[in-house]
């Protein structure tokens, strides 16, 4: 993740600000999880992965 980040998302363009930058991140990260195709998901995203789960937070505390 940490290089698709930076190639993408972080590096992958000019920013005007550091804050402009900043405040792409929680949508790259979410794209990245839930929509992003992944290899080693077979082509799916990653969340694919949790079937059937509302609160993740839940499962994970």
């Amino acid at each position: 993740m940490n290089r698709t980040l930076a190639q993408e998302c972080q590096y992958g363009r000019a920013w005007e600000s550091e804050a402009g930058r900043a405040s792409t991140l929680p949508a790259f990260i979410d794209s990245y999880n839930w929509d992003r195709s992944h290899s080693a998901r077979g082509g799916l995203p990653l969340m694919s992965r949790v079937v059937d789960v509302n609160n993740l937070l839940a499962h994970n505390s």
